[in-house]
């Protein structure tokens, strides 16, 4: 059963700025990973990941290994809109031989959290960011 809520963070400045950090990191991670889904036109979420997972690692090792795996699904996800949803202009199922345009994260696309990057207990809501863990009182 998945559950969707949202949760208003009263983030002090410091707090903020670790969030926006890992918000860039995680933005320049999946730019990094659109053009090898573009030019192999992989975009099978375990097939990315056995492809790319090595060479996130390697690049942006600040993020640590969950959240490269979290790099891996947003990609992932949003290539399989762009790429095989039959609204979309760009859908391999017009033209499978042309090619493809590049997909790009925008600076303010969202930071896919799981739980093992985000966990909710005791009134508290424990976040991952580049230098450890944050944690802010829900109330």
């Amino acid at each position: 059963m998945t559950i969707r809520f949202s949760v208003t963070l009263n983030a002090r400045p410091d707090q903020s700025e670790r969030l926006m950090a890992l918000q860039r990191a995680f933005v320049q991670a999946c730019n990094s990973l659109t053009p090898l889904v573009r030019d192999t036109r992989c975009w099978n979420r375990v097939g990315l990941h056995q492809m790319a997972y090595r060479q996130l690692r390697d690049r942006f090792p600040q993020l640590g290994s969950q959240m490269a795996c979290n790099v891996v699904y947003s990609v992932s996800r949003a290539c399989r809109l762009v790429y095989q949803s039959k609204r979309s202009p760009w859908t391999t199922g017009r033209d499978k031989e042309g090619p493809l345009p590049l997909a790009s994260f925008d600076a303010d696309a969202p930071v896919y959290f799981d739980r093992h990057t985000l966990s909710l207990r005791d009134g508290a809501v424990s976040m991952f960011t580049l230098d450890g863990r944050m944690r802010f009182e829900v109330g």
